[in-house]
């Protein structure tokens, strides 16, 4: 079988299209390597925009994708408040031009990277996939209409949404990770402040959670990774699309997670204690039930193995030195 993996060359992405890759699919990653790296790509690697529509065109009349993934998007959320046309235009207009060509050339399955930041503040932390959809973030709002697009391309397209929560982690064996830089989220940060011995950046203190700090799901990239595969598996088979969360089901604290990171490094943080960043939510993590219902599998790899396998990428990164 024959796959586009759209951002195949990114953090998420290239632990997917490893794993595809491996377990034997002809894969083609299509990557702008604004934010990924050639040398995370497995299989033919193409380097262009997702809204190139020529390229895109000529990809798919030389190959027969009989499957797309795409992780194509700009995703920081409080970048995401200073540069709004930007994010509407990779997020929503990039995923027009993809959805038009595979309609064009049909190819009529999809696994899109949605996110749990579609739910906004939502009144339970543990969220289900009925829960409000409600984005209080550009980034989230772009997500969110990309998912209603594709509830209306449902009779063109069967779409894999899995709404992310929070991918950290690299893989066991050290060969990818995280190459971006700066860090912008909180284990990446925490690791850079540990290496740069500069302060940690600990970004609201009184929300009402039992230590005031916010709580989040931790996901492996490589259960992520699993995911995708399973999901590519499941439209082979003709089961159909659907909404996922993909999340361990279980939320931690920024305090928690920066007290297993010392447990890790045998090091201590310099806390620099921060207001509240525009679009976080006071705690927010995946209810799973529908995932382990429907695939049979759910996420299990523990924080602990998330913080051992990014760590040993930070001390060794194999690539990456982009500082933006």
């Amino acid at each position: 079988m024959q796959v586009l993996v759209v951002g195949g060359a990114g953090y998420v992405g290239s632990h997917c299209t490893r794993l595809l890759f491996e377990s034997g699919y002809d894969v083609t990653v299509l990557d702008d390597l604004s934010t990924g790296y050639a040398e995370a790509a497995f299989g033919n690697l193409v380097v262009g925009d997702i809204r190139n529509r020529e390229l895109l065109d000529s990809l798919f009349r030389e190959n027969k994708f009989e499957v797309v993934l795409c992780f194509a998007a700009k995703l920081i959320v409080p970048e995401s408040f200073q540069q709004p046309i930007e994010y509407f235009d990779v997020n929503v207009g990039g995923m027009l031009v993809l959805l038009d060509t595979m309609r064009k050339h049909g190819c009529d399955k999809l696994v899109f990277s949605s996110t749990c930041a579609i739910y906004g503040m939502a009144q339970n932390p543990r969220v289900n996939e009925q829960e409000l959809i409600n984005p209080i973030s550009p980034y989230g709002e772009s997500k969110a209409i990309v998912e209603k697009i594709l509830d209306r391309a449902a009779p063109f397209i069967q779409s894999v949404r899995f709404r992310y929560f929070n991918a950290a982690g690299a893989s066991g064996d050290g060969y990818l990770g995280g190459a971006r830089y700066p860090k912008t989220h909180l284990i990446g940060s925490a690791f850079s402040s540990i290496l740069s011995g500069t302060p940690i950046k600990v970004f609201g203190q009184d929300y009402p959670t039992p230590d005031g700090t916010g709580i989040r799901d931790y996901i492996h990239v490589e259960d992520l990774a699993t995911a995708h595969l399973k999901a590519v598996q499941r439209l082979e088979t003709g089961k159909g699309g659907g909404v996922w969360n993909l999340g361990v089901g279980k939320g931690y604290s920024v305090l928690e997670v920066l007290s297993g990171i010392e447990e890790i490094t045998g090091k201590k943080f310099v806390v620099s204690n921060e207001p509240r960043r525009e679009g976080d939510p006071p705690a927010l993590y995946a209810d799973n039930t529908k995932l382990r219902e429907d695939y049979g599998w759910a996420p299990s790899l523990p924080l602990s193995k998330i913080l051992e396998d990014a760590w040993r990428w930070e001390l060794r990164p194999r690539f990456g030195n982009k500082k933006g």
